[in-house]
């Protein structure tokens, strides 16, 4: 039957206790209200209308989710409990579920009666909105963060027999983090177990994510602490695992990725990556090709059979097949306002602990020698090597020993111990007296003594000659 269906993602978020919106927080790596929204498409709906309010947290954010449906502005449409504002069709439904509830939360302060209007209000809009397009009056009526809905469920609730407007199916609102984490663990379950009946290995369910969008082919081999996000799809006979991120990325057939992270990109065939290699946006990893130990490769193509093995950076290059990365080689892409490209031919050999500063172009069967820094382009099948010249002291481990340091730390002692000496000799004794002067020692003529003075009379007066004793 033809049914449209109303999303409630207008309100507060108290209880998530968060700067984001409930709806926009993820399960399994996928925004709560795409959940919904996902869910209700495949469930046959022909139009979707999400509440959202324009003065609320998070509009921006959860509008850009949203954008394959129809925007209805609106106040709070969530409800602290309320008949409408529930997540299911009676209050007798929540209390009887044991299921995490799936709605964006409610502010305390929002009462019965305020939410129960606005979702009546936005009830009409939707329907005055189907009524001008001519499509179908049939509503089913949604919370925003209903994520364990299944497409059938939703499609049971638009069945004729149940009641068009009311809130449904089921109760399945998550207005809390504990909730959040009891459906993520749901969901994990559920996921997990149609991948095992599908022929997916996995040696710990528990400790394996796929996202909602993953799709694996049989004997595809997932180890502990992997996690699967958005439109990822796995191959036949591919290993992934142990600790790895996958996001947003194409894996082929046979492929192994070990420890590594791997974001927006692809493998074909045959492709080994890890362990603890980083693969950004942009990185394409032809068959049979090689990013070993302590690699990171963005925006790149790395050409078949070709191989990067260990401690090597890779960005804005294009590799042919067969090239080999020696340890420790970059490619200096940035000059700090551009991003600039590196090419290197077919068989290209690029030795240990080289540079290749962008933009610059290697050719096919050339060799670098190892600590290159290369800044022009290399002929085909030519050698370039850029190495300062080396010295050679001969003798000089002798010289420098530990026991000719200590002989020559000895010798220097010595030395300064005699300088020492040497000076403490021809210093004076603490307590001696000065020694006089060469004038003072001179010897001097002897003089006759002095006449005695005549006493002079009591009233004479004081003053007496210029340099004269007093």
């Amino acid at each position: 039957m033809a049914f449209s269906t109303l999303i409630l993602a207008a309100g507060t978020d108290a209880q998530m206790k968060s700067r984001r919106a409930t709806a926009a927080h993820t399960l399994l790596g996928k925004p709560l209200i795409r959940w919904v929204v996902d869910a209700a498409w495949a469930a046959g709906s022909e139009r979707i209308f999400v509440t959202l309010d324009p003065n609320g947290r998070g509009y921006e954010q959860l509008a850009s989710l949203v954008q394959d449906t129809t925007i209805i502005a609106c106040a709070d449409t969530t409800g602290a409990s309320g008949a409408a504002g529930a997540s299911g069709a009676t209050p007798e439904a929540d209390e009887a579920s044991a299921a995490p509830s799936a709605a964006t939360s409610a502010a305390p302060e929002a009462s019965e009666a305020t939410s129960a209007t606005a979702i009546e209000a936005a009830i009409e809009a939707a329907r005055a909105e189907l009524e001008k397009a001519g499509g179908a009056s049939e509503l089913v009526v949604l919370h925003g963060t209903a994520a364990l809905l299944t497409p059938q469920e939703i499609a049971t609730f638009a069945a004729p027999q149940q009641q068009q407007g009311s809130v449904g199916p089921g109760p399945q609102r998550i207005e809390t983090r504990a909730q959040l984490a009891q459906a993520t663990k749901a969901m994990q379950r559920r996921i997990n177990q149609a991948h095992l009946e599908a022929g997916v290995s996995m040696l710990d369910p528990d400790l394996v994510w796929i996202g909602p969008d993953v799709s694996l082919e049989n004997d595809t081999e997932l180890l502990p602490l992997t996690m699967l996000w958005g439109t990822t799809s796995i191959g036949a006979g591919s290993t992934v695992g142990p600790n790895t991120r996958i996001s947003d990325s194409v894996i082929g057939s046979d492929c192994c990725v070990e420890e590594s992270i791997l974001d927006r990109v692809t493998l074909e065939d045959g492709v080994q990556v890890g362990p603890r290699a980083y693969l950004r946006p942009g990185t394409l990893m032809k068959r049979g090709s090689k990013a070993g130990t302590h690699v990171e490769i963005k925006n790149s193509t790395i050409g078949p059979g070709s191989k990067v093995p260990h401690l090597s950076y890779l960005g804005d290059a294009t590799l042919g097949s067969e090239v080999n990365i020696g340890a420790g080689s970059i490619t200096c892409n940035y000059d700090g306002s551009a991003k600039n490209p590196t090419e290197i031919g077919d068989q290209a050999f690029v030795g240990s602990d080289t540079m290749l500063v962008a933009p610059v172009r290697v050719g096919a069967h050339a060799v670098i020698g190892a600590g290159s820094v290369i800044t022009r382009d290399v002929p085909d099948g030519a050698l370039a090597i850029e190495r300062t010249k080396q010295i050679v002291k001969e003798h000089w481990a002798e010289q420098h020993s530990r026991a000719s340091l200590k002989q020559q730390a000895k010798k220097a002692k010595g030395v300064l111990r005699g300088a020492l000496k040497t000076h403490s000799e021809d210093a004076p004794p603490e307590n001696a007296p000065p020694t006089a002067s060469k004038e003072a020692a001179a010897p001097t003529a002897p003089t006759a003594p002095a006449a005695p003075e005549a006493a002079a009379p009591d009233n004479a007066p004081e003053e007496q000659s210029k340099g004269r004793p007093q």
